[in-house]
């Protein structure tokens, strides 16, 4: 699992990514984010990429909470990803999570699966 907590880290894992198809999602989440341009990314979000095999367990460890019981304000299936949205204070602090669709952690596939909305058709 990759736990990309500041821009620096989110800049070198971008440049180092053999995942094509996740480099357009971080820097969608990224441009989101540009109109907060004072305020240090590091304070604003927590990005998460996990591995087929990373658990629900190590996941709720990298997050200090309980994905299960946890504020999912958005659950989006791209063709390759889940990625989910997370806001966990009222300034706005939240976590972005990338599951892959291969996930072998049976909850988190449950999980996405319940909650997905299908943007996969936005692909071209």
């Amino acid at each position: 699992m990759h736990c990309l907590r500041d821009a620096p880290s989110i800049d070198l894992f971008l440049a180092q990514a053999n995942h094509s198809d996740l480099q357009p999602l971080i820097r969608s989440r990224l441009d989101d984010l540009a109109d907060f341009d004072d305020i240090p990314l590091s304070e604003l979000v927590n990005i998460h990429v996990l591995a087929p095999a990373d658990s629900l367990d190590a996941l709720d460890q990298a997050l200090r909470l309980s994905l299960l019981e946890a504020p999912i304000e958005l659950c989006a299936q791209h063709t390759h990803w889940f990625e989910l949205t997370i806001i966990v204070s009222d300034d706005g602090f939240g976590h972005v999570i990338y599951i892959p669709t291969t996930t072998e952690d049976q909850r988190l596939l449950n999980l996405c699966n319940q909650l997905a909305i299908d943007v996969r058709q936005e692909a071209s």
